[in-house]
């Protein structure tokens, strides 16, 4: 039995089902939300302490568990206890080159009628996703000459929209779709990929927009802390064009985002990354590591 988390109801029915399979072997994937902290509302709170049971439960009762990087191991490790550990652990990264790719209708958006260079953010954005910083970045750079414009493809979080209406040189497709991103993200320049923030140590996130990118062909510039799986690949693929900005130090974009606009993306090759997220190489780790539990 294979589960994996987001949403909780698939903790709930592995959980239910354990007794059903030779073994349970569960993938927590990226960090879900299971800190308690000043400031949630009720029920921000209460999904957090549901998460915290039925994550638990899962690690008690499962004979494995994988995680999309070390760091992840780290979060849920602090957030939950030592009962994490107890049980076998390995990574198993998302996959880049998934099957349903190829099948993404795109949604038509205007022919880039943008000033300067365009940065895209696919996805949701809000402020502990590098949404000021990415506004404050691109306001210090048209002030110092270099045109540019950010395009937001997605949700924008409720705190984020009188930001955003507030700011020049920013054009915003606000709602929620994959073929709607993927039609942006093929007219950018750069694509911004910001880390979500658990605090300034480290990042628990591989975040599978990051390896979605790592297929497509433009400079991606990720916004992260320097414990990161993201910053990682960045300096361990310098040939990729992935650029990182220090996300403890907001101005860096301004520099990281520079470097991406020169970098020629003729000649990005991301032969040697994409290896390590395809399908075959990913699948075959997680049943090599599946089997040395039999």
């Amino acid at each position: 039995l294979v589960s994996r988390t987001m949403p909780v109801d698939s903790i709930i029915i592995a959980d239910h089902c354990r007794n059903l399979a030779t073994k349970w072997v569960f993938h927590v994937s990226d960090p879900m939300s299971c800190r308690m902290v000043r400031g949630l509302t009720w029920k921000n709170s209460l999904a957090a302490l549901i998460n915290r049971y039925w994550l638990k439960r899962a690690f008690r009762h499962a004979d494995a568990f994988s995680v999309t990087c070390d760091n992840a191991l780290k979060y849920y490790r602090e957030m939950l206890g030592p009962i994490v550990g107890t049980k076998p652990c390995f990574v198993t990264t998302h996959i880049g080159d998934f099957a349903l790719r190829s099948e993404t209708k795109q949604e038509l958006v205007c022919e880039k009628p943008y000033v300067g260079k365009l940065i895209v953010h696919p996805g949701e954005l809000h402020k502990q996703r590098g949404g000021q910083a990415i506004l404050d970045s691109v306001a210090r750079l048209n002030a110092r000459g270099r045109a540019c414009t950010f395009v937001q493809a997605g949700n924008v979080n409720r705190a984020m929209e009188p930001l955003i209406e507030q700011a020049k040189h920013v054009a915003i497709y606000n709602r929620e779709s994959i073929g709607l991103a993927v039609s942006a993200t093929q007219l950018a320049d750069v694509v911004f990929v910001p880390d979500y923030s658990i605090g300034n140590r480290y990042s628990g996130t591989l975040m599978s927009k990051f390896v979605y990118q790592v297929y497509e062909d433009k400079p991606i510039v990720v916004y992260s802390v320097y414990d990161s799986a993201k910053r990682r690949y960045a300096e361990k693929y310098p040939e990729a064009g992935i650029f990182w900005a220090d996300k403890t130090r907001p101005e860096s974009l301004d520099d990281a985002l520079e470097r991406a606009f020169s970098f020629d993306a003729a000649k990005i090759d991301r032969r040697q990354i994409r290896a390590e997220f395809s399908a075959k190489a990913v699948a075959s780790k997680f049943v090599s590591d599946i089997n040395q539990l039999i």
